[in-house]
């Protein structure tokens, strides 16, 4: 397999030695991108071809997912004029979503199950599938994310990165959400509402977020969301938590209820607290 990052890099540095009379070396940094696209419509000995044109000879999404295969397993850096013929190649999309259900296993000590790590090859397939599809805009592997969300065995990684993808698209998958939280697993619905907050409007998700609030977890974080969501049902719990929560806690309850248009003129001591005293910098 041919490792086209260096290639790029031989080239980045001897346009760097031919232009460098021509530019300051922050100017050629900006010029990065005008550097890559001539790098790869210009002809290469090996190739025979330009980079451009040699994936463009790639015909049909199963040569190009073998390709992408083949370079996961050879461990190279999946180069990015293949990438854009993936996004660009439809019905690559089957293929695609097909990785979001192979289980890698590897030498480094993982069991397998979602692995969503970068050190296997030359990163992980299902990692990589998903931000394709993404780029694709292809909701296809939506129901697989869904999935991942809320099953605490998957990988922390992958169920990151699909609440990731699913809260820049959160109307269209607010009703399967919300279907299955509250959870019995709490980063499952720390997820859910990461998607939700997206979804202005809706009693069901003031709900969640308040109750997830009320909870006492990370109270900070659903001050956060409930200030961001702008509902005002949320006022009369915020004011009740800033009466008892610590400092920090406090702060962001403050900047929840600003959001909400209030003015909150709540006065506590907080001189025993040790985060308010770090904020103050006292000893």
């Amino acid at each position: 397999m041919i490792n086209f990052d260096t290639k790029f890099e031989a080239f980045v540095k001897k346009w760097y030695r031919k232009n460098a009379a021509k530019y300051a070396p922050e100017q050629m940094e900006e010029r990065i991108n005008e550097i890559y696209d001539e790098w790869a419509e210009t002809p290469d000995a090996e190739l025979g071809t330009s980079p451009l044109e040699y994936f463009r000879g790639i015909k049909g999404a199963a040569e190009l997912i073998k390709t992408l295969r083949d370079y996961h397993e050879e461990g190279l850096p999946y180069p990015n004029l293949l990438l854009d013929r993936i996004v660009e190649e439809r019905a690559c999309e089957k293929f695609l979503v097909k990785m979001l259900d192979e289980e890698e296993g590897d030498e480094h000590g993982h069991d397998g199950y979602g692995c969503g790590c970068d050190c296997c090859g030359g990163g992980n397939l299902r990692t990589l599938a998903i931000n394709l599809l993404a780029e694709k805009d292809s909701r296809a592997g939506y129901k697989r994310y869904i999935e991942w969300l809320f099953d605490s065995r998957a990988d922390m990684h992958l169920r990151e990165l699909a609440a990731e993808t699913l809260s820049q698209d959160a109307e269209y998958v607010k009703e399967e959400i919300l279907k299955r939280v509250p959870s019995e697993d709490c980063f499952a619905d720390d997820l859910a509402a990461y998607i939700l907050v997206n979804c202005p409007g809706d009693k069901r998700v003031t709900r969640f977020l308040t109750e997830l609030f009320l909870s006492g977890e990370d109270g900070q974080l659903y001050a956060d969301y409930l200030g961001r969501y702008g509902d005002a049902d949320a006022i009369p719990h915020l004011y009740d938590a800033a009466e008892t929560c610590d400092y920090i806690t406090y702060i962001e309850i403050i900047n929840a209820l600003e959001a909400l248009g209030e003015t909150p003129l709540i006065k506590r001591d907080f001189s025993s607290d040790p985060n308010y005293k770090k904020v103050r910098g006292d000893r």
